[in-house]
């Protein structure tokens, strides 16, 4: 199985540095790392070099002159990639050593295209318990998909031939677009899911996209709304995504009626340009 790994970057310079060591660290190696730097310088020349000259796997540093957003990072080392198998790490995050490893021998018994991992929860300095509704699962899991993101990007690992069938990550989408992608695949393709912790998940800081849009439902709900269409579904499928459209429908015009007609208006015009 060869691995390009996909990182990428946005004003992190130290942080993006823990998350390629992680890689380093794994004890099945990818071929290749891909970081993409969106509109921020967040390794220096000599930073890249030495990485470059390191033996163990082939380094590539893209940077955008300006910032376009993680979905474009992500589709830019999609297509930059030279292997089969795309492994996404977010900067902010970092893998366990067996991750990988565990991935491959797993993938190679169900014979799926995606796998995704458990991961660790990592806030203010100590690790979070996570509660019910976070709950992981293989197989064929829209249904389980459809109330919230349930696969993290970091803890993916996906075959190039899923993107060329159902495409790559909506770059109209600023925030929610992993819960986007996920529901197109999840329609399609079952997925492979170790159960054991591979990834450690860093939350709280500032700069994170869900910290920045107060109005992440309203992308859910556009999300959702993409999928109406979707010939993949099955009736049952069909119908319990009507019914969490309903849901988010609710909870948006809930939060609107909280705030006021103007708080509504600025958060759709701001949101669904």
């Amino acid at each position: 199985m060869d691995i390009s790994v996909v990182i990428p970057t946005y004003q992190r310079p130290s942080e993006v540095l823990k998350a390629i060591e992680s890689v380093y660290s794994q004890k099945f190696l990818p071929k290749e790392i891909i970081v993409v730097s969106d509109g921020s310088r967040d390794l220096n020349d000599k930073q890249v070099q030495e990485f470059q000259q390191r033996k163990e796997l082939n380094f590539r540093y893209f940077e955008f002159p300006e910032n376009k957003g993680v979905s474009a990072a992500r589709n830019h080392g999609i297509q930059k990639a030279k292997f089969a198998w795309i492994g996404f790490l977010d900067s902010d995050d970092s893998w366990l050593p067996k991750k990988l490893l565990e991935q491959k021998t797993s993938l190679e018994k169900s014979g799926l295209f995606f796998s995704h991992t458990h991961e660790k929860w990592y806030k203010n300095g100590q690790f979070k318990n996570q509660k019910k509704k976070h709950t992981k699962y293989g197989g064929s899991i829209f249904m389980k998909c459809l109330p919230l993101c349930l696969i993290s990007p970091s803890a993916s690992l996906i075959h190039k031939c899923i993107f060329k069938d159902v495409g790559l990550f909506r770059e109209d989408f600023p925030v929610c677009e992993d819960y986007e992608l996920w529901l197109r695949i999840t329609s399609k393709y079952k997925v492979d899911f170790c159960s054991t912790p591979f990834i450690i998940k860093n939350g709280g800081h500032p700069d994170q996209l869900s910290e920045k849009y107060l109005a992440m439902d309203v992308y859910r709900l556009q999300a959702l709304k993409l999928q109406i269409n979707n010939p993949n579904l099955s009736a049952q499928e069909h119908s319990e995504l009507l019914g969490e459209i309903a849901k988010k429908e609710a909870i948006l015009e809930k939060g609107f009626q909280k705030h006021g007609r103007e708080k509504k208006e600025l958060i759709l015009k701001a949101h669904l340009k």
